[in-house]
């Protein structure tokens, strides 16, 4: 072997480093997290001062409400409607009503129902006796009414307040606008000579033009209600006391009467927009 050639081989092979470079271990380290941020940081507290503000800031809200009428103080139920003919369908007819909330503390109600009826006590309210003119008539045509039912436009407008998570306690006032009143109405005539009597009419009346000024066209009442609310439905009841008389009548030989009214009522509301914000 030549060992000329083999030195010549070796000298002109790449020289190969001595040592293998240490594994940098910063490469594979995930990356260091700064610290985290303290509780009462200002950063912290601006974004649970905007949580707390959208939670708690006014709102407006609007819905429904069915109501049914429970008879108090010897009132009593009358089946006729508005028009004077049998069926109390329009008894239930909504109303609807819109809201300022204040999340979990209070909030203050409008709303408009369309001829809410009203029951009442029983009474008469007017008679009457006219004679034939001339001297020795015969004939005197008696005529009375009574009472039955009342409907009136209502506004009421209410402040509730929460004693307890979605328990309400409110008060407020009802503007009533006289819209009907149903009497049952007779009109008999006497013959002085045979003492027979005749009846000329008896029924259910319908007045909505009280051209007497019986009916006060418009008065107010207090309002006294709680209600529960779940989610998007509420269930309540309201009591409502005549702060002014709604009628106003005088009978043969007496003196001027008043009546204010009162009612109890129990309702159920459902929500029916509010933003989406607050939903």
């Amino acid at each position: 072997v030549n060992t000329a050639n083999i030195n010549e081989t070796t000298l002109l092979l790449p020289s190969l480093p001595s040592t293998v470079p240490a594994f940098d271990a910063t490469i594979a380290k995930p990356p260091v997290k700064g610290p985290a941020m303290p509780v009462d940081s200002p950063l912290a507290k601006k974004a649970d001062d905007k949580d707390s503000s959208q939670s708690t800031s006014v709102f407006f809200s609007t819905g429904i409400a069915f109501h049914q009428l429970i008879p108090v103080a010897g009132q009593t139920t009358t089946p006729y409607n508005a028009l004077g003919r049998k069926g109390s369908l329009g008894d239930y007819i909504p109303s609807v009503y819109v809201r300022l909330n204040k999340p979990d503390k209070w909030f203050v109600q409008a709303a408009f129902r369309y001829g809410a009826p009203q029951h009442v006590k029983e009474f008469t309210y007017h008679q009457e006796s006219i004679s034939d003119s001339g001297v020795g008539s015969r004939f005197v045509t008696n005529s009375s009414a009574r009472l039955k039912k009342t409907f009136y436009h209502q506004l009421p407008l209410t402040f509730n307040y929460y004693v307890l998570p979605n328990w309400s306690v409110g008060t407020g006032l009802v503007w009533n606008k006289f819209y009907a009143a149903i009497s049952d109405q007779e009109t008999i005539r006497h013959d002085n000579f045979t003492n027979d009597d005749t009846v000329l009419f008896k029924g259910i009346v319908s007045i909505k033009d009280d051209t007497s000024g019986t009916f006060a066209q418009s008065f107010f009442q207090g309002i006294v209600e709680t209600q529960y609310q779940w989610k998007r439905l509420s269930i309540g009841a309201r009591y409502s006391f005549g702060l002014q008389p709604y009628i106003r009548f005088t009978l043969p030989g007496l003196e001027e009467k008043k009546e204010s009214n009162r009612s109890l009522q129990v309702f159920l509301r459902l929500e029916l927009w509010r933003p989406k914000k607050h939903r």
